[in-house]
C-alpha cells in the first residue's frame, strides 16, 4: 500500500505542476527538505518555492501502528533579500491499528516567516531566525485545535566546497487531545544536527540527528536519518531518505520522499 501511494503522489505532483515561469534563476534551489533541519537561506525575491513530500511512518509502542501522510506541502514567497513568507500543510494523515483506533483526516497548517541575518563570514556560519504559528482548521481527529506556536534559530556551517553542517536549536508547543476531551499543550526544545556532502554537483548525501527535550515532566524523543537529493534542474529536487528512532519515545522507523520546484521572477 505504501509503494502504491508513494508513486501515486510523485505522478500527481508531476502532472499538476506547472513548468516554471520567467527565467531560471542560475543558483540551484536550496529547500527546508528532507530532513528536520531547516536552511538558513531565503528564497530570492519574487521566487515561489513549493515543497511536497509522503511520509510513512511505523511504531510498535502502543501496538503495530502506520501512518502515511501526504502531500505535506511548504510554500515559500521570497518577498525581500532578507525575508521569506512560509505556509505549510500537515497533508492527509491516515494512521492504522492497532485494533479499532484507526485514524484519517486533513491536518492543520502553519504560517510564518523566516529572517535571513547574516552570511558567512570567517569562523561565523550563516544564520537566520524561523517562527510561526499553526493554523487549527484541520479535521476533529487530527487537529491540535489551537494556535500553537514554535521558533528556530538556523545556523549553516561551510567546511568545504562540497561539506556543510546545517544546525537548528528551537522551541515549540503541541496541544494534543485527551480520552476524556480535555486538551493538554504541552512545550519543548528542539535541535538538529545534519552535516551534508555534495557528491556532484545533482546528487548529495545527508545524515541527520534530531530530537526533541520537553519543558514539562516526559521523555525525551531523538532520532537518526540520512538520505539522498538529486538536483534534477536548477529548478527541482527530488529526495528521498529514512529514519530510525534511538530511543522509546522516538518513532521506530520512518520512510520519506518529496519533490520540490520553484517559478522565479514573479514581480
Amino acid at each position: 500500500m505504501a509503494r502504491h501511494t508513494l508513486i501515486g503522489m510523485i505522478s500527481t505532483m508531476l502532472w499538476l505542476l506547472p513548468a516554471a515561469a520567467g527565467a531560471a534563476d542560475p543558483a540551484p534551489i536550496v529547500t527546508d527538505r528532507p530532513g528536520q533541519s531547516d536552511a538558513s537561506s531565503v528564497v530570492a525575491p519574487g521566487t515561489l518555492q513549493m515543497e511536497l513530500g509522503y511520509n510513512l511512518t511505523h511504531d510498535d509502542d502502543s501496538g503495530h501502528a502506520i501512518s502515511h501522510t501526504q502531500p505535506l506541502p511548504l510554500w515559500r514567497l521570497g518577498l525581500t533579500d532578507w525575508v521569506e513568507l512560509r505556509f505549510a500543510l500537515d497533508g492527509y494523515a491516515h494512521q492504522e491499528g492497532p485494533g479499532p483506533s484507526d485514524r484519517s483526516g486533513f491536518g492543520d497548517g502553519n504560517i510564518g516567516t523566516k529572517f535571513y541575518f547574516w552570511g558567512l563570514q570567517g569562523m561565523r556560519p550563516e544564520f537566520a531566525i524561523d517562527w510561526g504559528v499553526s493554523l487549527p482548521f484541520g479535521d476533529d481527529e487530527v487537529s491540535r485545535n489551537r494556535y500553537d506556536p514554535f521558533m528556530r534559530l538556523l545556523f549553516t556551517s561551510v567546511i568545504t566546497e562540497r561539506f556543510s553542517i546545517t544546525y537548528n536549536l528551537g522551541a515549540e508547543w503541541n496541544t494534543t487531545t485527551l480520552a476524556d476531551g480535555r486538551t493538554d499543550t504541552l512545550g519543548a526544545y528542539t535541535y538538529t544536527f545534519s552535516p551534508t556532502l555534495a557528491l556532484t554537483n545533482r546528487w548529495a548525501i545527508f545524515a541527520e540527528v534530531f530530537g526533541s527535550v520537553p519543558m514539562d515532566p516526559a521523555d525525551d524523543a531523538h532520532t537518526f536519518n540520512g538520505g539522498v537529493l538529486w538536483l534534477i534542474t536548477p529548478d527541482w529536487q527530488f529526495d528521498l531518505s529514512a529514519g530510525v528512532g534511538l530511543n522509546d519515545a522516538a518513532n521506530d522507523l520512518f520512510i520519506a520522499a518529496g519533490l520540490s520546484t520553484r517559478w522565479t521572477n514573479l514581480f
